[in-house]
Order: C-alpha cells, then sequence, then structure tokens
C-alpha cells in the first residue's frame, strides 16, 4: 500500500520475492509530465519493522514543489519552493532507518547543487555521523527561510564523531571554500579550516580565512573552553584589517579597523569583558 501517495500518480511496479526479501526490479511513479521517481532494489523483514533492510537506489527527474505537494503529501515533506526544479540523478540507501549509509548527488535550479555521503548511526541517543558534502551555489535559505541564511555556498565539508549535547559530543570538521562564497551580507573570498570540538572545548590548529571588506583571518592555533566557568582562551594568529563596528554595535559608523598578530590567552566570563595578555 503506497498510502502517501495522491493525485493517481502512473505506477508502474516490478517486483518479487516474498516480505523477508523483496526484490523491487522498478518501482516508477510518473508525475503526469511533472517529473518522475524511480526505484529499484532490496527490502529485507518488511514485516519486521525494528528489523527493516533497505538497500535501495532512487533517481528523480524534474521535480517541483508543487509536484509533492500534489502527489505525495504523505511524506510531509517542507516547502521547497525555493529549490526550483529539482533532479536527483543519483541516491542510494543502505542500511536500516537508524544505522544507514547514504550517497547521493542534487540538483537544483534555484539554490544549487550537492553531493554527499552519509554515515548516520542513530540508535539509543549514542547518535554518530560521518559525513563528506560537496556543494555548489547552494542557498541555505531554501531550508532554512530566514534572511540571515541567504547564502551561496561552494565548498566541500567532512564532519565526523559522535553525540548531538554541546557539552559532551566529539567532532572534527575540515572545510574548504573551492570559490568565493556568500552567507548573509558576508563576501567569503577563501575559508579553509580544521576544528574540533571535545566535551565544551572548540580548537584548531588551521584556520584561513578572507571577508571581502576585511577581515583576514589566520590561526595557528585557538582553544577556548566553554563548559568552564571562567571559558579560558588561547589564540595564536593573526587578524588583519577588522572592522570594530562588528563588535561595537553600539557604534556602527565607527571606521577604525584593528591589525591583531601573537599570541591572546586568559579568560572571558562572558564575551563583552575579556582579559588576558
Amino acid at each position: 500500500e503506497l498510502g502517501f501517495l495522491s493525485g493517481s500518480p502512473g505506477i508502474i511496479l516490478d517486483a518479487d520475492g516474498k516480505f523477508s526479501n523483496l526484490r523491487i526490479k522498478r518501482l516508477t511513479l510518473d508525475f503526469k509530465g511533472r517529473g518522475s521517481i524511480s526505484i529499484a532494489g532490496n527490502l529485507k523483514n518488511l514485516h519486521k519493522p525494528d528489523s527493516l533492510i533497505m538497500d535501495l537506489g532512487l533517481q528523480a527527474k524534474n521535480l517541483s514543489n508543487a509536484t509533492l505537494a500534489s502527489y505525495v503529501p504523505g511524506l510531509h515533506l517542507p516547502d521547497l519552493s525555493r529549490f526550483g526544479n529539482i533532479n536527483i540523478p543519483k541516491l542510494s540507501y543502505n542500511g536500516e532507518p537508524l544505522n544507514f549509509h547514504s550517497v547521493f548527488e542534487a540538483h537544483s535550479s534555484g539554490a544549487g547543487d550537492v553531493n554527499g555521503n552519509v554515515v548516520l548511526y542513530l540508535r539509543n541517543r549514542n547518535f554518530k555521523y560521518n559525513a563528506e558534502l560537496k556543494t555548489v551555489q547552494l542557498n541555505l535559505a531554501a531550508l532554512v527561510p530566514k534572511p540571515e541564511f541567504e547564502s551561496s555556498i561552494t565548498a566541500e565539508t567532512h564532519l565526523i564523531g559522535s553525540g548531538t549535547n554541546w557539552k559532551t559530543l566529539s567532532n572534527e570538521i575540515t572545510l574548504k571554500t573551492d570559490a568565493s562564497s556568500t552567507f548573509g551580507n558576508y563576501r567569503v573570498n577563501t575559508l579553509d579550516l580544521s576544528a574540533a570540538m571535545n566535551k565544551g572545548t572548540i580548537s584548531t590548529d588551521h584556520v584561513e580565512a578572507e571577508v571581502e571588506g576585511g577581515p583576514e583571518v589566520k590561526v595557528k592555533s585557538a582553544k577556548i573552553n566553554l563548559v568552564s566557568d571562567s571559558i579560558p582562551f588561547q589564540f595564536d594568529g593573526s587578524v588583519k584589517d577588522f572592522r570594530l563596528s562588528e563588535v561595537l554595535k553600539n557604534q556602527p559608523n565607527n571606521t577604525a579597523r584593528l591589525d591583531l598578530e601573537g599570541t591572546v590567552e586568559g579568560t572571558a566570563r562572558n564575551f563583552d569583558n575579556l582579559t588576558g595578555s
């Protein structure tokens, strides 16, 4: 039963086997000239949802928010209007609902493109993740409809770790832009970083970033402990052409700019009261 469907799309289904091991040779949903979705692969333990295993491949062509809202309302998808026309040449899903590996490639006419290779383990609140993403002119506002998320991001990102509570999680991230990117009012000409977060402590041993109009940042090492009451921090690097008006919000017309190079250590009980040397 395909209870998530509506609007009477054309359906082609060629499958054999049992609920314990069902082979889908072809499942095609034809949305009457408004796009299509094709699926093939294997499903195991359909009669035991807690033990369901999927090995599926999917392709989607010429989809839009109007098509998805009309024909697959049961999926309860968010509003995807900003994505425009969507094509998914490749999406594979292997594993269980809470423990799986997915590789995908998606293109949109309105919000950019994304390629991904993602492994997720979501059982027993012991979340683990390993994700590689490559984006081209991705606009995050298509997913988060707020002005501050208007963006065009062309970058490669790798995130690996475990946990979701920032006080206890452990993860590592690398991010490098492949072309000038924008986020909100900022245009980032270059960004190359390697950072980690471990039980509330954020650290990095490499950051190079240049924002159009300033600043330019190069970090050899930096660390801040957000769990400690005193919030100890350490910074070794340089900041050039930093506009003080960015932090002095009550002085938006302040034209002063700051250059800093060296090592800074200290504590910050709050971000308005820094001490150190």
